[in-house]
């Protein structure tokens, strides 16, 4: 079952005159070009994990499988225009926020080869890890436009981050069955494995996050009151091909917690997108656009912690109303429905004996909402 989650994405930006040069402007902007997130309850210990009435001496978490991610830039640009010709360009520093949290399972037959007969209940122990991280870096916008004629405007664009360094820590806590019986036949080193109890480790983590490259080109034709337009973008977003964690700690049986791999093997996207701005008189602007996204996240690495799960479709409605001749009101909603995808097997990329996917039928559709204020000086 998956968590209700609501996020919430302010954005401000501020554009003047750069009185110190002709047909120039100066702008700062603090937004957010990432973000996601879901929150899954995918993992109960199986009936009878634990004995009737036993209660553990830390509760199994509802949501197990959960993610939050985000990228906030605050930059400063300058734009400037050459007769039909305008150049843009904005860059700053960019904050990177991360956590991750999912449950593996420990065989405890890796320990002792005579528990490989329990019964089916006993065979694997839950690990709820999580991790979280922050981290700073650089990122730059660009664009061009050209208006080779009076009402038709060509453009490109592109967008650069640098990687992100992450620092942060991993919390980790392994829930061990309830089963007074086992207990009195295991040997004194085995007795923890069905007390009931719970061991939990921490550590420090290190890594680094690559952020995609993005390219892309329009189309704009102005007939008065009615503007079509028209893009497409590349994502490069192949260079999350594995996210390596440097960590650092105390495990629960008194050894050092060893380092970890997210596998991705991402692959780069095309978005194609299409619009219409309708003039509805002095005070009124409507906005009617869609556009169609090729889903990055293949089969053997889709989990339900990135919600992306295939190509997505989106339709988007939006208004502008002049409340003054300065002050102007918008407003916009967003629909999105990504086709529905079945994987139907794990597979573990990087052999390292653990699959990189979860098996199941994903489906995903979106609701956003945006509201702004624009005031001109």
């Amino acid at each position: 079952n998956a968590g209700s989650r609501l996020f919430v994405l302010p954005q401000i930006a501020y554009v003047m005159n750069a009185d110190f040069l002709s047909s120039t402007k100066f702008g700062v902007a603090l937004f957010t070009p990432f973000g996601l997130g879901a929150s899954w309850d995918l993992y109960d210990p199986p009936i009878g994990f634990y004995e009737r009435g036993y209660t553990p001496p830390k509760a199994f978490p509802e949501h197990d499988w959960e993610s939050d991610i985000s990228i906030t830039c605050a930059y400063i640009g300058l734009a400037r225009k050459f007769g039909p010709l305008s150049v843009g360009i904005a860059g700053g520093p960019l904050f990177g926020s991360i956590s991750l949290r999912k449950v593996k399972l420990y065989d405890p037959a890796t320990a002792d080869t005579s528990l490989y007969s329990l019964p089916v209940q006993f065979r694997y122990f839950p690990i709820d890890t999580r991790f979280d991280g922050n981290g700073v870096s650089f990122g730059i916008n660009f664009g061009i436009k050209l208006e080779p004629l009076k009402n038709l405007s060509l453009g490109l664009s592109g967008r650069y981050y640098s990687p992100v360094k992450l620092t942060g820590d991993v919390n980790s806590a392994i829930y061990f069955p309830k089963n007074s019986v086992l207990e009195s036949l295991a040997d004194p080193e085995g007795k923890i494995f069905f007390q009931g109890g719970v061991l939990e480790a921490e550590g420090d983590v290190t890594t680094e996050l690559k952020l995609p490259l993005s390219l892309g080109g329009g189309i704009s034709y102005d007939f008065g009151d009615l503007t079509l337009a028209f893009d497409a973008e590349l994502t490069t977003w192949s260079v999350l091909d594995q996210v390596d964690l440097d960590i650092s700690g105390i495990g629960f049986f008194g050894d050092s917690l060893s380092d970890d791999t997210m596998v991705m093997n991402w692959r780069d996207t095309w978005k194609y997108s299409f619009g219409i701005e309708y003039r509805g008189g002095e005070k009124t602007v409507i906005r009617l656009g869609a556009y169609y996204d090729e889903g990055a996240i293949t089969d053997s690495t889709l989990t339900p912690l990135i919600p992306d799960i295939n190509s997505k479709v989106s339709v988007n409605v939006g208004l502008s109303y002049f409340l003054t001749d300065r002050l102007t009101f918008d407003f916009n909603y967003e629909f999105v429905r990504a086709s529905r995808k079945n994987v139907s097997s794990f597979v573990d990329v990087d052999s390292d004996g653990e699959p990189d996917n979860m098996p199941g039928e994903y489906s995903l559709s979106v609701d956003a909402a945006g509201v702004g204020l624009s005031f001109r000086f």
